[in-house]
């Protein structure tokens, strides 16, 4: 009898730890994932396998025909639809037959991840090389120019990631904050943009000739 007793107190207590443990990490679980994915991340973004390493004639096998094929400021554009939507899933940008860089809108990452928000992002990977932002101040793009990425926020969500050569990265015209490595260019006088677009003197320049 009492040997029982005693395997039924070490039972209990073991069933009373794994219960307690459980519950502790059930309380705290957003927070060990974020460190988790904190500690996990890379800053990449691919679709599907492909990426913008990926040669061209490699994207359109494996992706088959694009669902949109034009031209923007001298890009040609090639666009790719959700298959269950009229969404568009993954765009590439092309100049002089060599993808310049590629916007992913399915992202990898889960809604708990920290690039998620742009307080997550800025503690993952610090402050941007690049930061934009439109004059309604509804979008933001954060960019690392080392990594050629930029995360895309639109009423603190992110919508879209973009990877490849950076040239300005920021929203056009419709720019209204613009910084290069904390320098403020954007409004002011030496701003490349105005209400039409581009300025002359800027065109075929890029934010390293600031």
């Amino acid at each position: 009898m009492k040997t029982f007793l005693k395997f039924f107190k070490y039972t209990a207590l073991v069933v009373l730890v794994l219960v307690g443990g459980f519950f502790v990490i059930g309380m705290n679980w957003d927070k060990i994932e974020y460190q988790w994915d904190k500690r996990n991340f890379e800053p990449r973004v691919s679709y599907k396998g492909v990426d913008e390493t990926t040669p061209l004639s490699d994207i359109l096998f494996k992706l088959g025909e694009p669902d949109h094929d034009g031209e923007v400021v001298e890009r040609k554009v090639l666009a790719w639809k959700a298959e269950y939507n009229d969404s568009y899933e993954f765009v590439l940008f092309t100049k002089n037959n060599a993808i310049e860089f590629i916007n992913v809108f399915r992202l990898p990452w889960g809604r708990n991840h920290p690039v998620r928000t742009t307080e997550g992002l800025i503690d993952l990977m610090g402050e941007p090389d690049i930061y934009a932002e439109t004059k309604d101040f509804l979008e933001r793009r954060y960019t690392y120019a080392e990594h050629g990425i930029s995360f895309n926020y639109k009423n603190n969500r992110l919508t879209d990631v973009s990877q490849g050569e950076v040239e300005w990265r920021s929203h056009g015209s419709s720019t209204g904050l613009y910084k290069v490595f904390g320098k403020q260019i954007c409004p002011s006088e030496s701003c490349p943009w105005d209400e039409e677009g581009i300025k002359p003197e800027w065109e075929g320049k890029s934010y390293r000739d600031l």
